[in-house]
């Protein structure tokens, strides 16, 4: 909380950014003003401002909205790709860029951010997977028969069905020939040059860490190695595109110490995601925020995104270019098929969809756009900050 400057916090409505912002009100007392910035989707799934609405009441901070389109994402397209540098996975990144931005204009230069906490707590669902193994490795069975209904029962279709399980022992060029041969499926590999696919699946497949249970070693691996490392370089680029400071407090490095050395039911335990942090809140957070189990990333409504007339002519363009034909990553007709299953109706393969669009764009509007004169560096950096 320390700063020159005013002091504020993103607030998705979630747990993490709940919690920080309950917090920095119990250290700043009842009187002082303290700004938050919600990125809302109206009419959508994916809005949770009425989330956020149950903290901003309950602490009485004051809010600001924005609301992140789909025209506004292609009219900031090219200056979005060019100051990421890299690409990007989705269109969450945009909406982040955008409460960045709303922030900027209300005059609040440094913003607590609640990043981390999934990596390093426990957070995603896809853990509890992890967290039954690391139950039967620890010998915890009464343990594990008594919590896995209750896990089923929260939280279905995070443990693997036998079905399920069956899949996921096919080995992986057969399943990528069948989804193309089908031109059914929904994984970005399936629509991935084979040999490229098969790199990236070994190069993903989990490895574990030395002096860890299952779950620990999953935690170390995403904290380090894999999810939240991609998402700081987001936070970092997205920030730093409107001259904005972000702090996030779950990354102290006495959290992990903490975290990391703790049996698997103190992380996730009676069928609860980030435990520690649920019981550490409580009676600071609202209840119904607390309570919480379902968690939803902070992500823009990607399938009706993809329905607008706009995104779907860029779509169509992008994937009958040459240059996409040409490419040697994708399979350009899967992504056709795809691109009209979506237009039938099948919306849930939007986040499938945006993975090579995104790449495109960051092509086109990065690689293409670099200067080739021997002052590259010194032309970029004159162009980034024209453009500001």
């Amino acid at each position: 909380m320390r700063s020159d400057v005013k002091v504020g916090s993103c607030l998705s409505g979630g747990l993490d950014s709940s919690a920080i912002v309950c917090i920095a009100r119990r250290l700043l007392g009842d009187d002082a003003s303290y700004h938050t910035f919600t990125g809302h989707f109206p009419g959508t799934d994916a809005d949770e401002a009425h989330f956020a609405r149950i903290v901003v009441e309950s602490e009485g901070v004051e809010n600001h909205l924005v609301e992140p389109t789909v025209d506004r994402f292609i009219d900031e397209l090219p200056n979005f790709m060019w100051l990421n540098e890299l690409p990007v996975g989705g269109a969450s990144q945009f909406a982040q860029w955008c409460v960045f931005d709303l922030a900027k204009q209300h005059g609040v230069t440094v913003l607590l951010d609640g990043q981390g906490s999934d990596e390093l707590l426990g957070g995603y669902e896809t853990y509890f997977r992890l967290y039954v193994q690391a139950l039967a490795e620890t010998g915890d069975l009464d343990r594990l028969s008594r919590e896995r209904p209750e896990i089923v029962a929260r939280y279905p279709g995070v443990l693997a069905t036998p079905a399920q399980s069956l899949k996921e022992r096919i080995p992986y060029r057969l399943r990528h020939m069948l989804a193309r041969l089908s031109g059914a499926g929904s994984s970005i590999l399936f629509g991935m040059r084979p040999d490229l696919a098969a790199l990236i699946t070994e190069a993903n497949t989990r490895e574990r860490v030395d002096g860890f249970h299952a779950l620990s070693s999953a935690l170390v691996e995403d904290s380090f190695g894999r999810f939240l490392t991609t998402l700081l370089r987001y936070g970092d680029r997205n920030s730093m595109a409107h001259s904005r400071e972000v702090r996030l407090p779950f990354c102290d490095h006495r959290i992990p110490d903490l975290a990391l050395s703790l049996p698997p039911h103190l992380l996730m335990g009676e069928a609860q995601n980030k435990r520690l942090l649920r019981e550490a809140m409580r009676g600071v957070l609202p209840e119904s925020i607390r309570t919480r189990w379902r968690k939803q990333g902070f992500n823009p409504p990607t399938d009706l995104w993809l329905s607008s007339p706009r995104m779907l002519t860029l779509a169509r363009e992008t994937f009958s270019s040459d240059s996409f034909r040409a490419s040697p990553f994708w399979i350009a007709p899967v992504w056709e098929r795809l691109l009209s299953r979506i237009e039938k109706g099948e919306r849930g393969l939007g986040w499938t969809l945006w993975q090579p669009l995104m790449f495109e764009f960051w092509r086109k509007y990065f690689l293409e756009a670099l200067p080739t004169s021997a002052h590259t560096a010194e032309a970029c950096r004159m162009r980034a900050y024209s453009e500001q």
